[in-house]
């Protein structure tokens, strides 16, 4: 819906209005306005502060206005409404052309998508949130898996240390397994930082599949 007028915002002369303004504000088009307090008919304070604001400022500086408000028509809908005025220097101060027009479904549908964006917004943070879990399990099983097998062979060390005379072949052996071990935990959180830190290449490793399904297998 489209209205056109021509009115003194300063002296509150309507000079012209269309039928269709009065329809938007619910009036009997046969009836006219004849001030443009009934324009100015808001359910919300601040919306009318704001647009008097603004009009005020652009009568003062002789410029032309671009407001949008809330109203409450006759039978209590509220409608969103943008008004738009063309003051011409030519014409008395505050005298404006203007026109209104109904942007409620706009509005509505501007509303819509941005409840969509945000459901779309938690659905992708839930499925974030959910995803981390999953590698958060994933993670703690690949980096329990050498702990405790350091853990295995730093008892077995002690053991042969312990003996008399100290196993000592049997000693190395499972040192070199815990280093062993522990430089594979240190792999899978180096792994894991580079994975999130930005601007270096991920480096391309090679593996041993027989390995890969060995190492599976045991656990």
């Amino acid at each position: 819906m489209l209205a056109v007028g021509h009115a003194n915002l300063v002296t509150q002369q309507i000079f012209h209005s269309s039928e269709e303004n009065a329809r938007m504000y619910g009036f009997d088009p046969s009836q006219g306005f004849d001030s443009i307090r009934v324009l100015l008919r808001d359910d919300s304070a601040e919306d009318e502060q704001a647009v008097r604001a603004k009009l005020e400022g652009a009568i003062s500086a002789g410029e032309d206005y671009d407001v949008e408000f809330r109203i409450r028509r006759t039978d209590g809908a509220i409608r969103r409404l943008r008004g738009i005025g063309h003051h011409s220097p030519s014409q008395e101060a505050g005298e404006y052309f203007g026109i209104t027009m109904d942007i409620t479904d706009q509005k509505r549908a501007e509303e819509e998508r941005e409840r969509l964006r945000q459901l779309e917004a938690e659905v992708a943070h839930t499925n974030r949130v959910n995803m981390m879990g999953e590698l958060a399990a994933a993670l703690a099983h690949e980096i329990k898996q050498p702990i405790a097998a350091s853990i295995t062979s730093a008892n077995a060390l002690l053991r042969w240390l312990a003996h008399e005379p100290p196993d000592l072949d049997r000693a190395r052996a499972a040192a070199a397994r815990i280093e062993q071990d522990a430089n594979r935990a240190a792999d899978v959180i180096s792994s894991l930082q580079s994975f999130y830190r930005t601007g270096i290449p991920t480096k391309r490793q090679s593996v041993d599949l027989k390995e890969i399904i060995g190492e599976m297998t045991i656990r």
